[in-house]
């Protein structure tokens, strides 16, 4: 990693007030990673048909990471770009935003549904908020959880590997044991020691006391495993992915995903309702544009759900 990488991460770090010594996930490399995983499946759960000369990463990270992406003319051209809000109307709808990153100077201030207009996932309706709420904060929240659960593995983990703990009576007797234990793990087939003469004024040969820490009993690595995957679970329903029944070897119960398929229903409508809004404004207010322009956001769990339900509903029709 370049030395410029490592800057800015430190400077991410020291702005936003994270303290890698403290218990809560830290943001490590191991936490970041979680980042990049949930980033994917979440890529993975939305089909996008855009014009060809726009980015599609700057478009995805705009809109789905930060929550809301703006779309107006610039030099004879239609252009995305991320914005904040300067002017709400009393409904709190924004009706001036400036336009912010590499574009803001070229494009300034623009006035909704005159001359640019806004696709966004999800308002935040409360005061000193910014208007649109993306996946970005949901996907820390849960990258932070596995990123924990990774960190107790570890830990369980190094804590199996030293099950015994002998007692010794000075220093000599530590350093015999450990001479004695390393003959052992290296594979001696017999090992001797002298014993204690049993004249009167010996000192009489005692048993050392052996602490044997119950690995078995301690060992939660399996439980937090199965845990990673019951966070990552709840994570898809989250974004609108069915996994019912994905840990299940027995046949395939239909309640259970039905009960996912509301989940998903009620987790994702609302960010499709609000972008298929915005789209339609869009290409009222560019339709030359996108007359020949594609502008297509879907998200798959909710066009996979339709799909299961018309199934369902021809199955009952053909038996009636």
């Amino acid at each position: 990693m370049s030395n410029n990488t490592e800057r800015f991460k430190n400077a991410y770090r020291e702005a936003y007030g994270v303290k890698p010594v403290e218990v809560i996930a830290q943001n490590n490399y191991r936490t970041d990673f979680y980042k990049s995983f949930l980033w994917r499946l979440f890529l993975g759960s939305v089909k996008l048909g855009l014009p060809l000369k726009w980015s599609i990463d700057y478009f995805r990270a705009v809109l789905f990471w930060g929550g809301g992406i703006a779309i107006a003319e610039l030099n004879g051209a239609v252009v995305p770009f991320s914005y904040s809000v300067l002017t709400r109307n009393k409904w709190h709808y924004p009706i001036k935003v400036e336009a912010t990153g590499e574009l803001a100077d070229e494009i300034g201030e623009r006035e909704v549904g005159v001359d640019c207009e806004l696709i966004y996932m999800e308002s935040a309706d409360y005061p000193n908020a910014p208007y649109s709420i993306g996946i970005g904060s949901y996907i820390d929240i849960y990258a932070q959880k596995l990123a924990n659960c990774d960190g107790a593995i570890d830990v369980n983990l190094l804590v199996s590997r030293t099950p015994y703990i002998f007692g010794c009576e000075d220093e000599k007797q530590v350093e015999d044991m450990k001479g004695l234990v390393n003959r052992i793990m290296s594979g001696a087939p017999a090992i001797y020691y002298k014993l204690a003469r049993k004249a009167s004024k010996a000192p009489q040969q005692k048993d050392l006391p052996l602490l044997k820490t119950p690995v078995k009993e301690n060992f939660v690595a399996l439980d937090t495993q199965i845990a990673k995957r019951t966070i990552i679970n709840e994570f898809l329903t989250g974004i609108g992915i069915n996994n019912a029944n994905t840990d299940k070897k027995e046949r395939l119960i239909t309640s259970e995903v039905e009960a996912n398929d509301g989940e998903i229903l009620a987790a994702v409508s609302l960010w499709q309702d609000n972008i298929n809004r915005g789209i339609k404004r869009a290409k009222a207010l560019f339709a030359d544009f996108f007359a020949d322009n594609p502008l297509t956001i879907e998200f798959v769990g909710l066009q996979k759900s339709s799909t299961l339900n018309e199934g369902k509903a021809g199955d009952e029709n053909e038996s009636n």
